[in-house]
């Protein structure tokens, strides 16, 4: 009876069929998903072949929908994504809002004020204490007692003065008052033109600079010759101070003291101190010296750096090798000649000149060279 009923039951009952969904895709209108923006991935296909799975029911079975891309969950083969951040999230600076401005005018480029260089802490000394020195002992100089004068006997000759060299005794027996204005005139001129020379060569230099647009042309030309100034006469302060040292120290007469004292009275010469400071010649040390580093110091202030080699100096265009050349001229004729009329004048003997003239020129070149930036 049982098993009538079964029967009965499984004839009048409908049906059942399994129904196989295909995997769920998201919406093509959806956010791409994460997987979608990393590279692809090579999937297998989804074997669709029947499994040994309970059935299905349709009517119970409630429609999957796409999942959210950020519940998904990565293959265990696939990296894990970047984090996405969304463009709202990313922080901003705070500030005011970038206003456009005008473009910046090109820098120009400036060059050093002087190519010689000054420490002020020992120039400003020693400037200073060498002409107070030469200024103090030129002072003094005239109230020391005065040398033995020449009694001269019948030959001519003056034992009393000590023997003299062949080439001394073309100053003696003669005294040339005009010589010896003219050398002092000359002197004086030297010194002026030395200050002249590093004056004009600033002024050129700052109105170079200004028609290169450079501001503050003309102050950079006022310090240019201050520096050049210092220099020029911590080389005349040098070459002075040695000179009136070795005055004192040796303690020659000039060549005036063998005329005797009747002839110094008639030439108006008083015998003073300064009748036996003969060596070496003040006069052309300090026109050697003045001179000669003006032109030193125009040489090297057209020194000009180079990169990638070493810094060459003098002049470039034919107009800076002509003043050049000029100024050495000029500035040894006016040395030369102020010595020469010393010994014309009777003011001093041959010797004295060189000896001066060397003391004068080596002062005006070192002391230059001692402020040159290559050091």
């Amino acid at each position: 009876m049982s098993l009538l009923a079964a029967l009965v039951v499984l004839v009048l009952a409908p049906p059942s069929v399994t129904v196989l969904l295909p995997p769920s895709e998201p919406d093509a209108a959806s956010e791409p998903t994460r997987e979608a923006e990393d590279e692809p991935t090579n999937t297998e296909p989804t074997n669709t072949e029947p499994t040994d799975t309970e059935p299905t029911n349709t009517e119970d079975t409630e429609p999957s929908l796409p999942t959210e891309p950020d519940e998904q969950t990565p293959a265990p083969d696939e990296p894990p994504a970047p984090a996405s951040i969304p463009p709202a999230s990313i922080p901003r600076p705070v500030g005011p809002p970038l206003v456009p401005t005008e473009p910046l005018p090109p820098p120009r480029l400036t060059t050093p004020i002087h190519p010689l260089q000054v420490r002020w802490g020992i120039t400003a000394p020693v400037v200073t204490t060498s002409l107070l020195g030469f200024a103090l002992m030129e002072t003094l100089g005239g109230h020391r007692a005065p040398p033995t004068v020449c009694t001269p006997p019948v030959d001519g000759s003056c034992p009393d003065l000590g023997p003299l060299e062949p080439i001394d005794r073309v100053a003696l027996g003669h005294y040339d008052d005009a010589a010896a204005k003219a050398s002092d005139a000359l002197l004086y001129l030297s010194v002026a033109g030395g200050l002249a020379v590093g004056l004009a060569e600033s002024i050129a230099w700052a109105r170079a600079e200004g028609e290169r647009g450079v501001a503050h042309h003309r102050r950079r030309g006022a310090a240019r010759f201050g520096i050049s100034t210092a220099i020029w006469a911590e080389s005349v302060g040098v070459a002075m101070l040695t000179t009136n040292v070795l005055k004192d120290a040796v303690g020659r007469p000039r060549p005036l003291a063998h005329l005797g004292e009747p002839a110094l009275l008639a030439e108006g010469v008083e015998s003073d101190g300064d009748l036996g400071r003969s060596f070496p010649s003040g006069h052309a040390t300090l026109s050697f010296s003045s001179t000669v580093a003006a032109a030193m110091l125009l040489t090297l202030e057209q020194c000009r750096p180079r990169e990638g080699r070493r810094r060459r100096c003098g002049p470039r265009s034919r107009r800076e090798k002509i003043v050049l050349g000029l100024t050495w001229g000029l500035a040894m004729a006016m040395a030369t000649t102020t010595s020469t009329l010393r010994v014309v004048a009777g003011k001093h003997y041959p010797t004295d000149v060189l000896m001066g003239a060397a003391v004068g020129a080596a002062s005006g070149v070192v002391i230059p060279l001692l402020h040159d930036r290559r050091w």
